[in-house]
């Protein structure tokens, strides 16, 4: 093969299938991370929306796995998105003739870290960074020629966007901003509600269900602030844009000048998204794939930049093909098998040390949506989550499968913190991950719905308050007092301004909470000791299974809390 004398396009063409080849033995062979199994467990059960996200990469994964068996099936799609999505890089910069500047993206493509993980992996962000590039390309030729085909594709890109993840709505914001002038486009306006009217599926979705994802995004991650977040972030803007070439990322934004509105957006993305996340470091701990779409005009300014002669060719080339080699060396080690160093794509050997202890029965793990969701994938049998105080809700709470080991026999896979005479450690590979134990007639109360008031706002040590319940049983099954070897308490759950949970067994008498009722109980509450922090605190009610910790059942009332 030539490639002295190869075309510039037949060069980037030839890129291109090398590309889509790599990546698909990558996806065929490496095992799926625990989130991936998690978005494959989503397309098992497609709808308009997810506890976490917006339906795209579930809609994906279950159009791929129609198509091909295994990891390659829920990957495909991440993986030709990957390639569509160099490809619009290379329309956008119009090298179709310039074969030394096309060489320059392809260092420049192949060198960063999240395009790397993102060309084979099925998460949100594969089909995130697909749209936001031709979102580009969009925006770019509606600002040289506003046509009716362009208007509609601008508006299903928006929707499109939004439907992969929500960090969308800040690309079309940043770069709306960065030429506010297409507002008096009457085209634009077109395009906008166009994009909303795809969007108002998902969005009466997350009204039906009460807006779980934007009650978790918008304050159920919210932490009280610590100076690591902040510092992790700026540490984690390294892997985002590859340690060896931020540094010319930063002298290429403080050199660059836009020649048009189009190049104008390309320096807003890339702040406007640092700045944002870097705020958002004051309520808690931001990943770094959330800055992973400003990787995008990053290169564009990085290779442009470059072009211009504010950088050094040779050594951004250099620096680029170093990237790579070590990324393909990463990317390498995650597929072989590992013993010792042990990381999310070698796990699931703990799948099938959990089906052996099973056997035949259902599995309940707590405080995870990770395990059930690999230990599905790998072993085809049916698996559940609980969620207790001290972990979040995700999806698994909103469809809510584990009604259907209402008064069975299971296995339960716990936390290492919980003891009891009938649990056994859970060993994986010489080393406790965790606890399980074989229960009977276990009753389900997970999404019970507990509505109370208590008689004052100030809890005294040692002092009784009465608590009015109504509790709420949306199953068809009834729920029985002193049943199975984890009989129900009703329980008090205080939380300090520590985060520390501290919980009490309620006084009631009950002896059934029947199915599709609402049932009114009093109770006594007495806190006999407490370790925590005194004043202000959040009382909740939930439901304590024998020697389980316990569910929140119930929103949260501010009391005061003193000796």
């Amino acid at each position: 093969m030539d490639m002295k004398n190869m075309s510039a396009s037949r060069l980037f063409f030839l890129f291109l299938l090398g590309w889509f080849i790599l990546n698909a033995i990558q996806a065929s062979f490496t095992e799926l991370d625990p989130d991936e199994a998690y978005y494959w467990v989503y397309s098992q059960e497609l709808d308009w929306g997810y506890f976490d996200h917006p339906p795209a990469i579930a809609t994906l994964i279950k159009a791929g796995s129609s198509l091909l068996p295994g990891g390659l099936g829920v990957r495909i799609f991440p993986v030709l998105m990957s390639v569509f999505l160099f490809f619009m890089l290379w329309k956008l910069l119009k090298l179709e003739k310039n074969k030394e500047d096309t060489w320059l993206l392809i260092a420049l493509l192949v060198a960063m870290p999240f395009l790397n993980v993102f060309g084979f992996i099925a998460t949100p962000d594969a089909p995130l960074l697909f749209f936001g590039a031709i979102y580009l390309w969009l925006h770019q030729r509606f600002l040289e020629k506003t046509d009716i085909l362009t208007t509609i594709f601008l508006g299903i890109t928006m929707a499109a966007l939004l439907y992969s993840k929500y960090h969308g709505l800040l690309w079309i914001v940043l770069i709306l901003a960065s030429h506010w002038k297409v507002l008096l486009k009457p085209q634009y306006y077109v395009a906008g509600i166009l994009g909303v009217l795809l969007f108002l599926p998902h969005l009466y979705w997350q009204y039906v269900n009460e807006f779980p994802s934007f009650r978790y995004h918008l304050s159920g991650r919210n932490d009280a602030y610590e100076f690591r977040y902040t510092t992790t972030y700026l540490l984690n803007q390294l892997i985002v844009f590859s340690p060896l070439l931020i540094g010319f990322l930063g002298i290429a934004l403080w050199k660059f000048r836009a020649e048009n509105p189009f190049q104008r957006s390309w320096k807003y993305l890339i702040i406007g998204f640092l700045l944002v996340f870097l705020t958002l470091t004051g309520k808690g701990h931001a990943e770094p794939q959330w800055t992973a779409m400003a990787v995008l005009p990053a290169i564009l300014v990085l290779h442009q930049s470059t072009v211009r002669g504010y950088l050094s060719r040779k050594w951004v080339l250099r620096m680029a093909w170093i990237s790579f080699g070590l990324l393909l060396i990463g990317r390498i080690l995650i597929t072989l098998p590992q013993k010792k160093v042990e990381t999310e794509f070698h796990k699931k050997y703990q799948s099938f040390i959990v089906k052996d202890l099973a056997g035949d029965l259902p599995v309940l793990f707590m405080d995870t949506y990770r395990a059930p969701s690999k230990y599905r994938f790998y072993t085809g049998a049916p698996s559940y989550a609980l969620t207790d105080v001290y972990y979040r809700k995700n999806q698994y709470d909103l469809w809510d499968w584990s009604k259907a080991l209402h008064n069975q026999r299971i296995m339960i896979s716990a936390q290492k913190g919980i003891e009891c005479d009938f649990c056994e450690p859970l060993i994986m590979r010489e080393e406790r991950r965790g606890t399980y134990m074989f229960v009977d007639s276990f009753q389900v109360t997970q999404n019970m719905w507990i509505d109370f008031e208590i008689d004052q706002d100030t809890l005294v040590l040692g002092e009784s308050r009465t608590l009015q319940l109504n509790i709420k049983n949306p199953y068809q099954h009834t729920v029985k007092a002193n049943t199975g070897d984890l009989p129900i308490q009703l329980t008090a759950i205080l939380i300090d301004n520590n985060d520390k949970k501290h919980w009490y067994q309620l006084e009631t008498a009950w002896t059934a909470l029947p199915g599709k009722q609402d049932t009114k109980l009093g109770a006594t509450l007495q806190i006999p000791y407490y370790d925590g922090v005194w004043g202000e605190v959040k009382l909740m009610v939930g439901f304590k299974a024998g020697v389980l910790f316990p569910t929140v059942n119930s929103s949260a009332k501010s009391v005061f809390l003193r000796q």
